[in-house]
């Protein structure tokens, strides 16, 4: 369905003020950028969770998968423009391309995950989104890739 080069799946979360006009506004991006997303699946969110880079907040989270093709990597990043402008926040779990900035406008408690991971010691391992680790270019995809000293 989505060919020999694979999908890349989006997901973000706008609060419920901001997710009408937001949603919309994603999917006329989507639409201008003559793209389509062969599953979508549109939920609405209880409250924050309680972690340090919860992504649920309440309000609505929208799901798309694209084929990954010529143009994506710059369709995601007007997504990820769009969900910052409008009070949202990336899944990192799905993230292909989010700034740190933008992680750290969308996840609030960023700093004091940097405390708690900068003060981790023993035998827990100290972790991090890839939007926060160091990052390169993955030649002829557009994405990068992270790595993490430990």
């Amino acid at each position: 369905m989505y060919g020999r080069r694979g999908l890349v799946q989006y997901q973000c979360v706008l609060p419920k003020g901001e997710s009408s006009t937001g949603i919309r506004t994603l999917l006329d991006r989507i639409s201008s950028a003559r793209s389509a997303s062969f599953l979508t699946v549109l939920k609405l969110f209880g409250p924050v969770g309680e972690g340090l880079l919860s992504f649920p907040m309440a309000g609505y989270t929208l799901t798309l998968d694209f084929p990954m093709q010529n143009g994506v990597p710059t369709l995601l990043a007007a997504l990820d423009e769009i969900t910052h402008r409008h009070g949202g926040r990336v899944y990192l779990a799905k993230d292909a391309c989010c700034t740190s900035e933008r992680v750290r406008q969308g996840y609030p408690r960023c700093a004091t995950f940097d405390t708690v991971q900068a003060e981790t010691t023993g035998p827990v391992p100290k972790i991090a989104p890839r939007a926060l680790m160091e990052t390169r270019p993955v030649r002829g995809t557009g994405f990068v890739a992270g790595s993490i000293n430990l």
